[in-house]
């Protein structure tokens, strides 16, 4: 390995620390069940496919607290999950697809039937899970039209699989109103999340390439040794 390949690769991850590529970012689910509710319209895959977003994330990429306070999900129930009608309560298990460390999550909660009381568990082997957060309360958006999303932190935690548990519904719903009886179901538009990077992972990218420079260095001063 030349002295020339080791400068370009410190230079690079260099460059990927000072313009944040090693950083914390948006990710979502890569697939999700429905364990209490059904569907009556819009698959669960619309919760998590971005159909429904007035802008877009780059997985991976896409800076968390920025994309998620500038971000709206429209109104059209087309773009949302909704459960079948007269489930007032619902448990949805989304999959990352990986182990992730994750410390923030953002739910879109659906302006005609969103979620009154959320409890949240998360799971490594998608047996076991542990309570993560419980009785949270979801934004009552009374049917604005585009909605914001609420933002919900914890300490950073790695896991693969995380459950909402969402109670209440509708909340938006006026007692006696037509909305109580057309719309008596759970709904949610979008969930996103932020993934932590590893401690110190460009760093370790460093070390590894100084490491293979040390190493050339070795076998070039062997070769000298044996002209």
């Amino acid at each position: 390995m030349s002295k020339k390949f080791v400068t370009i690769g410190l230079l690079t991850v260099l460059g990927m620390i000072s313009t944040g590529a090693v950083h914390a970012a948006t990710v979502g689910a890569v697939s999700a069940v429905v364990d209490v509710g059904g569907s009556s319209s819009g698959p669960i895959s619309a919760t998590y496919d971005q159909s429904g977003l007035s802008s877009n994330y780059v997985s991976g990429v896409t800076d968390f607290d920025a994309f998620v306070t500038t971000t709206t999900h429209s109104s059209y129930w087309a773009t949302e999950w909704w459960a079948d009608v007269g489930q007032t309560a619902v448990t949805v298990t989304y999959d990352f697809g990986q182990l992730r460390q994750i410390n923030k999550m953002a739910l879109w909660n659906e302006d005609y039937s969103g979620i009154h009381s959320l409890d949240i568990s998360i799971s490594q082997d998608g047996l076991n899970f542990l309570t993560l957060l419980s009785g949270l309360s979801p934004t009552n958006h009374e049917r604005v039209g585009d909605y914001a999303a609420d933002i919900f932190n914890f300490e950073t935690t790695e896991f693969r699989y995380i459950r909402l548990a969402g109670s209440g519904c509708p909340q938006s719903a006026s007692p006696g109103s037509i909305w109580q009886y057309n719309d008596n179901a759970c709904a949610i538009g979008e969930v996103v999340f932020n993934q932590v990077p590893l401690p110190g992972a460009g760093f370790l990218l460093i070390g590894s390439l100084g490491g293979l420079g040390l190493a050339a260095r070795r076998r070039r001063g062997r070769a000298k040794a044996t002209e």
